[in-house]
């Protein structure tokens, strides 16, 4: 096809409808793509409308989404047209019944997704429509720093999730992730929160971690959370005076601090599972060499990273768990267990000695969390003594 359309022989060189039509298939154009996606496109990006600003197509997106996902083949593979139509008008009926798009079970947070005609909840696992995903993808990607109106970022955000669940981890990693970082920064509070929960969720969902995106936590994703959004750059943008950075376990806005607290285990999990996965894929490059200085300084190195990612971890369960807010400490304390088996006993009880503050607090649901991880512990230290 690249040979014709580049042809110095005008004669050889066809119209853009005979390459559509002629490569149609496995060879080049999938089924998909001729058949929705291209028209699709094409309608929403027509230069003669005017009428689609990167807020309008953000929009027009998730009203369609429905549509989209059918195509895409997120639900069925391999049914025709009339077939795709009455799937649509079947999930509309349904939305919030049990359609499930079947992945991983260890996820600690439902995802949930509030776009127009769709499944809310979504249990992800089918990497089907991954091509036709990455399209849709870069087309967000590209009206994503245009975007004006907080709805549409949050539209964004779960598009984002929902493509996100039917693409290799790599392309997770690579093309999601940095933007739902962006939207971690964003000067609207609601934005941030939904952008933190739909990055735990994404990563907690990648099972292949490519060996040059091993230390993408402690070298990416825990410094940008812990300095969290520039509140000076926005405050000049309206005149106000300077305030300092803060990080997303002190961020001015509650919502956003409760859903962090929500999804710091989360988040320490998926990095020693990260950490984990990258350690054994060293190992087994070693194992080739046969060189036990490589061994030992890969054992170096793996303690170094997990030290680092405890740190990390432990700075902002510190800072969690010492907000005046009681709603921020029972978000922290309902996932205590899973930081105890990640941060290990001695290390989560350094930072629950700021515990203190919550016995005071005349919170039921927060008294009833701590005396549950009360429970916890003191089952823990009968097991060591049995032991």
């Amino acid at each position: 096809m690249v040979a014709s359309m580049i042809s110095l022989d005008p004669n050889q060189r066809k119209s853009a409808e005979n390459y559509l039509s002629d490569f149609r298939g496995p060879k080049c154009f999938p089924l998909y793509f001729s058949s929705f996606v291209h028209q699709y496109l094409h309608s929403i990006t027509d230069s003669l409308n005017q009428a689609f600003d990167p807020d309008s197509r953000m929009g027009r997106i998730s009203q369609d989404f429905d549509k989209i996902a059918v195509s895409l083949g997120f639900f069925n593979e391999n049914i025709d047209t009339q077939s795709r139509v009455t799937l649509t008008q079947q999930i509309k009926k349904n939305v919030n019944g049990p359609q499930t798009l079947n992945v991983v079970d260890h996820l600690s947070l439902e995802i949930l997704l509030n776009i127009p005609n769709f499944p809310s909840r979504i249990v992800p696992g089918n990497k089907k429509g991954d091509e036709g995903s990455l399209i849709f993808l870069s087309f967000i990607c590209s009206c994503i720093r245009n975007l004006a109106l907080p709805s549409s970022k949050l539209f964004a955000i779960d598009i984002f999730l929902a493509l996100g669940l039917h693409l290799p981890d790599n392309y997770k990693l690579e093309r999601v992730v940095p933007y739902l970082m962006s939207l971690v920064h964003d000067p609207v509070g609601i934005v941030r929160a939904m952008a933190i929960r739909s990055l735990t969720q994404l990563l907690a969902t990648v099972e292949v971690v490519p060996l040059h995106d091993a230390e993408i936590f402690p070298e990416y994703i825990f410094p940008e959370l812990t300095q969290g959004i520039d509140q000076n750059k926005f405050e000049q943008q309206r005149g106000g005076r300077k305030v300092e950075q803060r990080g997303l376990a002190e961020d001015k806005e509650l919502i956003v601090r409760t859903t962090y607290a929500r999804c710091l285990a989360s988040l320490a999990e998926s990095s020693f599972r990260f950490l984990e996965y990258s350690q054994w894929l060293k190992n087994k490059t070693q194992e080739v060499d046969d060189d036990e200085n490589e061994k030992t300084r890969a054992l170096d190195s793996y303690d170094v990273h997990l030290n680092r990612l405890h740190e990390y971890v432990k700075e902002e369960l510190i800072q969690l768990i010492s907000d005046p807010d009681p709603i921020v400490n029972r978000c922290v304390l309902s996932d205590i267990t899973t930081l105890y088996v990640f941060l290990g006993r001695e290390k989560t009880d350094d930072a629950l000695l700021y515990i203190g503050s919550i016995i005071n607090k005349h919170d039921w649901q927060l008294q009833y969390e701590f005396n549950f991880w009360k429970d916890i512990k003191k089952k823990d230290k009968n097991s060591l003594k049995l032991n």
